[in-house]
């Protein structure tokens, strides 16, 4: 708290100050500077590492860099073209204009790095493995998890999470036969109706309807701020 305050006057009020119409956002130690052109940005990245030693502080090395936005309209190269934000991958990615023209975009996706934490905690559930629980059991275990996920990774192209949910329903399914013994009707169509939720055509496992499910149909991955339709395509 008392870091986040000081890096408030250091960083924030400096940069409102000093460059009153440059964009910027900032998540405690972690922050984004928006230019219109690398000349700016160079000025703009020796102030503020100016600024940070009069505080006592200075920019992480690795992490502080300049990042060309490559989209349809702006088609150089850099060294770097890509970074990462609060558990968001920002770079080029394939996107479908309001009109349904597919082109090129710099938006943001979720991040490996995210994906790399979570893919340990849906494994440590062992979900296959729940047999003695209930699916209203399951689902309250898992529904609030999942559905965060959804909510928070899946704000902007949503379509990067359909291999982790697609994991999740695997699991899932194997739980399903171990539970029913692999036959019967009744595990034949519970096993149906979870996968087809891959193909975005049934219910997802935080439930129908629900804020976390994934939109369908023409509204695929549409962003919820913007209201542009992002393809359904591997980022």
């Amino acid at each position: 708290m008392i870091a986040n305050l000081f890096l408030h006057y250091a960083s924030g009020m400096w940069m409102a100050r000093e460059f009153p119409g440059i964009a910027s956002g900032r998540s405690v130690d972690d922050a984004v500077i928006h230019c219109v052109r690398e000349r700016q940005a160079r000025e703009v990245l020796a102030a503020l590492q100016e600024r940070m030693s009069e505080a006592g502080l200075a920019p992480h090395p690795d992490k502080t860099r300049i990042v060309y936005c490559q989209d349809a309209r702006r088609r150089g190269s850099h060294e770097h073209t890509s970074f990462t934000f609060l558990g968001y991958g920002f770079r080029a990615r394939r996107v479908r204009t309001r009109s349904g023209r597919i082109t090129t975009g710099f938006v943001p996706a979720i991040s490996k790095d995210a994906l790399n934490k979570i893919s340990p905690e849906v494994r440590s559930w062992r979900l296959h493995t729940r047999t003695g629980l209930s699916e209203a059991d399951l689902a309250r275990r898992i529904n609030p998890v999942v559905r965060g996920w959804m909510n928070y990774h899946g704000a902007f192209y949503p379509s990067a999470l359909y291999p982790l949910l697609a994991r999740i329903n695997a699991y899932l399914l194997r739980w399903l036969r171990k539970k029913h013994n692999g036959c019967g009707d009744d595990a034949r169509h519970k096993t149906r109706g979870i996968g087809r939720y891959g193909n975005g055509r049934a219910s997802s496992p935080t439930g129908p309807g629900s804020p976390g499910s994934p939109p369908s149909g023409d509204q695929n991955d549409k962003s919820r701020v913007t209201g542009d339709c992002y393809a359904r395509c591997a980022p």
